[in-house]
C-alpha cells in the first residue's frame, strides 16, 4: 500500500473580484529558458513582511490520495472551452466554475439519480458557465473524464433516459428533442418561469459521448430563442471536441501520484497554513484555465484572457498569494498595468503602495483591498485580509519572487 504525503493547503480566496482557483498542465507549452529576476527596488530590510515568509517554498511533491483526483480535474480546465468563445456576449461568470472529480461533486447541477450514473467511472471533469450582462442567457460546459470510451457512451444514453422517464408521481421535468445537427447528442429541454422577469425560458441541454469523454452542455434562454440554442450546442462541441482531444491525460493508474505543483511555480507563492487541499485552491492554471474563473468585479473572461495571451502569461499559481508567470520583465510590467486597469474599471480607487515597496500597485473598494507587484517576468497579487495584511503579503512576495527562476 502506498504512504500518501502530507499536503499544505489553502482556505477559499478571492482575488480582487478573482475567484482563484485551477491546476494543472497546460494547453500551451512553457516559454523556457531563465530570466534573471529584477533586483532592483526594495531590500528585505526596508520591508514589513509581517510573520509572512519570504523564501520559496519546498517542492510539494504528490497530493494525497483522496485529493489527487481534483488535481487531474483542475489540469483539465485548461482544455475546456470558454464560454465567449462559443457566445462572446456570454461574458460574466456566476461562480459555478469548478473542477468535477466525484459523482458528489455532481449532485448540485442533475438529480441524484443522473449524478450517481456519471459518478460511477468518473476519473476526473470540469464546469464552466458564464451569463450575459442582462441574465437573460446562460450557458453551462462540462466535460467528464471517464474510464473509457463503453462508459462515456453508457452514461450518456443513461443520463438522457433518467432525465426524460417521469418519475414515481408520473411527473417528466424534461421532454426529449431531436435535432438534426445534433445527430450525436442526447438533447433534452424544460420550460419554466424567470423568477426575475415572470418571464417564459426553456433550459436545453445535451449529452455527447465523445471517446472517454461526456461532454455536457447546456443554454438557458428566453422561450422565443429556444431554436438558437441548438446553434449554440452545436458551435460548443465544434470547439470542444478537437480541444479535449489534445489533453495530456495522466494514466488512470498514475493519479494517485499526481505532483501538487505541476509546474513548479506554487512553490513561489505566499502559503498558508492549516487546512487542506481544497478542488478549488493550491493550484497552477494555465492562462484558459485561469480565465474560467474570472469574476466580473475585475474582469470579463474574454478580457483576463485576453490580457494572459497577451502578456504570454502560461502559468497562474495560487495558494494565499497568487503569482503570474510572464514571458518577460516587460510582460510583466504590462500585466500589473493591465490588471490594475481592469480593476479601476469596476470602480475600484487607487490606493498607497506598501512602505519601502513603490514598484507595487494598490487599490481599494469600501473594505477590500488589493495589490500587484512585478519582478522580472513573475508578478505577484496580494487581495486577502485587511489592508495592512495585504501590504505584508505582497511584500513578504516581492522578496520571494527574487528567488524565482
Amino acid at each position: 500500500m502506498r504512504t500518501t504525503k502530507v499536503v499544505r493547503a489553502a482556505a477559499g480566496a478571492v482575488a480582487a473580484g478573482i475567484l482563484l482557483a485551477g491546476c494543472g498542465d497546460q494547453e500551451a507549452d512553457a516559454t523556457g529558458g531563465d530570466v534573471a529576476p529584477s533586483t532592483a527596488g526594495a531590500g528585505s530590510a526596508a520591508l514589513d513582511t509581517g510573520d509572512f515568509p519570504t523564501i520559496p517554498q519546498p517542492p510539494y511533491g504528490t497530493a494525497d490520495s483522496a485529493k489527487a483526483a481534483a488535481i487531474e480535474s483542475q489540469r483539465l480546465a485548461e482544455f475546456v472551452i470558454l464560454p465567449f468563445e462559443v457566445d462572446p456576449e456570454l461574458t460574466e461568470s456566476f461562480g459555478s466554475s469548478r473542477p468535477l472529480s466525484t459523482g458528489k461533486d455532481l449532485e448540485s447541477t442533475f438529480s441524484d439519480e443522473a449524478a450517481a450514473i456519471m459518478g460511477e467511472a468518473l476519473v476526473a471533469g470540469y464546469k464552466t458557465s458564464a451569463k450575459t450582462p442582462d441574465g437573460e442567457r446562460e450557458f453551462s460546459q462540462m466535460v467528464l473524464r471517464l474510464t473509457d470510451a463503453a462508459a462515456a457512451a453508457s452514461a450518456a444514453e443513461r443520463v438522457h433516459t433518467s432525465l426524460i422517464t417521469p418519475d414515481a408521481d408520473g411527473d417528466n421535468t424534461r421532454m426529449e428533442e431531436k435535432i438534426a445537427i445534433l445527430p450525436n447528442t442526447y438533447v433534452s429541454s424544460r420550460e419554466s418561469t424567470d423568477w426575475r422577469t415572470e418571464q417564459p425560458v426553456v433550459s436545453v441541454q445535451g449529452f455527447t459521448a465523445h471517446g472517454n469523454y461526456l461532454l455536457f452542455s447546456s443554454a438557458w434562454v428566453p422561450v422565443a430563442e429556444k431554436d438558437a440554442t441548438a446553434r449554440t450546442i452545436a458551435q460548443a462541441l465544434e470547439l470542444q471536441e478537437p480541444l479535449i482531444d489534445r489533453f495530456p491525460a495522466t494514466p488512470v493508474e498514475q493519479i494517485e501520484d499526481i505532483k501538487i505543483d505541476q509546474d513548479d511555480v506554487l512553490i513561489y507563492t505566499v502559503p498558508r497554513d492549516g487546512g487542506s487541499l481544497a478542488d478549488k485552491e493550491m493550484a497552477v492554471y494555465g492562462a484558459r484555465g485561469f480565465a474560467q474563473l474570472a469574476n466580473d468585479q475585475v474582469t470579463d473572461a474574454s478580457r483576463l484572457y485576453t490580457l494572459l495571451n497577451d502578456t504570454n502569461t502560461d502559468r497562474i499559481a495560487v495558494y494565499d498569494s497568487t503569482v503570474y508567470r510572464s514571458g518577460s520583465p516587460e510582460s510583466a510590467q504590462k500585466l500589473v498595468e493591465g490588471l490594475v486597469a481592469a480593476n479601476l474599471d469596476q470602480g475600484w480607487t487607487k490606493a498607497a503602495s506598501p512602505i519601502g515597496l513603490p514598484e507595487a500597485q494598490c487599490t481599494t473598494n469600501g473594505g477590500s483591498n488589493a495589490c500587484w507587484v512585478a519582478n522580472g517576468r513573475y508578478v505577484g497579487q496580494s487581495t486577502s485580509g485587511p489592508k495592512e495584511q495585504i501590504d505584508q503579503r505582497i511584500s513578504a512576495q516581492y522578496l520571494i519572487l527574487n528567488n524565482a527562476k
